[in-house]
């Protein structure tokens, strides 16, 4: 970890901030109580950060959640920062749908609510989880980062044994999307059958999760209803185009702090993703050391140009459109095998968004050879589509 032990403080709270807005011109900003503050990053906030050296309260909670501004200075979250924000505000009903009190032993079930197959959820619900302050370079992520994160289970042959292969992103209680690659064709052969979706998962070799004092809930696995590829993929097309699916489970699943969905860009207006913005992949794909990662990683990678990466993967006789966007390109940071079908993400302001899916790429961590992946945006018609109650 890079800052100190507030930051682990901090990461519990920053998407408990609720839709309260502060109205701000440049970084000029209003606290609750009508003083003029400077929009800011939270951890460049004295008075804000010295309040999480002690026990964190409700009431200090929803204060900060109404300290929340837009286009402030520094990294996010952003705070209406004064030289003495006062913390001892009269208790506010929570605005958010979202449940401040976070499970602190195993079976807890803080936060559990349902949501429906047909709709897909906005603000409030989706993509919500801790925002540790960190650089993601393929490490650990913590224990309830990134709960829509799905690993799904393919049965072999002999129907004996199950083995995890590709992953996906819960985006409502009923569907998982992941990439087409992962539902039909070479994966039926050389893997098996996709019988299932693990959800709430996060060190593979536990039966129940934990981090220091505080404990997950028990993982879920959920059976497959069915598969639905994208009608115009094509397995034996090396393109890769329309490399995206959705995962129909045969039963709904309940929301906890650990088993969430992520949004979709059309959910939350997400803005336009730019060359060179960074985004997060996450997942338990092939690391450096191994083959399959044991604990839940993430990593942050940069968009690629996309008419360099045209130009690079045209010269291997392959055509990347404008479905597919490119990220990465860096040494020894990248997406790979068993990543298939999991995100690349964004965050904002309202929560996490899934940009992009795991399609394929040259190699895994390649200097200047950026993998390519699937972009949501474009299908989000086609998803709407597919999506019964």
């Amino acid at each position: 970890m890079l800052r100190s032990i507030c930051v682990y403080s901090l990461s519990i709270l920053l998407l408990l901030f609720s839709s309260i807005r502060i109205s701000c011109a440049q970084n000029l900003c209003y606290t609750p109580e009508s003083i003029a503050g400077d929009c800011r990053s939270i951890y460049d906030c004295p008075s804000v950060l010295a309040q999480f050296q002690g026990r964190l309260t409700r009431r200090t909670t929803n204060y900060l959640r109404s300290l929340q501004c837009e286009n402030g200075s520094g990294q996010y979250p952003h705070v209406c920062c004064t030289l003495f924000n006062n913390f001892e505000q009269p208790e506010q009903p929570n605005p958010s749908n979202w449940q401040s009190n976070r499970p602190q032993s195993y079976g807890s079930s803080s936060g559990r609510r349902r949501g429906s197959g047909q709709i897909l959820p906005g603000t409030g619900t989706c993509g919500l989880t801790s925002l540790s302050q960190r650089i993601y370079g393929g490490d650990d992520t913590l224990l309830d980062d990134y709960p829509w994160m799905a690993l799904l289970e393919y049965r072999n042959r002999n129907r004996r044994e199950r083995k995890l292969s590709c992953g996906g992103s819960l985006i409502n209680s009923r569907y998982v999307l992941t990439a087409a690659h992962c539902l039909v064709g070479e994966i039926e052969k050389r893997v098996g059958e996709l019988v299932a979706v693990r959800l709430g998962e996060y060190d593979l070799t536990k039966e129940i999760d934990c981090l220091g004092n505080t404990c997950a809930d028990p993982v879920i696995t959920v059976g497959v209803e069915q598969k639905i590829p994208h009608e115009r993929y094509n397995e034996k097309n090396k393109n890769r185009a329309n490399d995206i699916g959705l995962i129909r489970l045969d039963s709904e699943v309940t929301f906890t702090d650990y088993v969430r969905p992520i949004c979709l860009p059309s959910s939350v207006n997400s803005p336009r993703t730019l060359p060179n913005e960074r985004l997060v992949a996450a997942g338990w794909g092939r690391s450096t050391t191994m083959r399959q990662s044991a604990i839940k990683q993430h990593v942050e990678l940069p968009v690629y140009d996309h008419e360099e990466c045209t130009n690079k993967y045209r010269a291997l006789g392959i055509s990347v459109n404008k479905n597919q966007v490119c990220a990465g390109g860096i040494f020894g940071f990248d997406t790979c095998d068993g990543d298939s079908g999991n995100p690349l993400m964004k965050v904002l302001a309202s929560g996490w968004v899934v940009e992009a899916l795991v399609s394929f790429g040259r190699g895994c961590g390649l200097e200047d050879f950026p993998a390519v992946y699937t972009k949501v945006s474009n299908y989000d018609n086609w998803i709407k589509k597919n999506l019964r109650a």
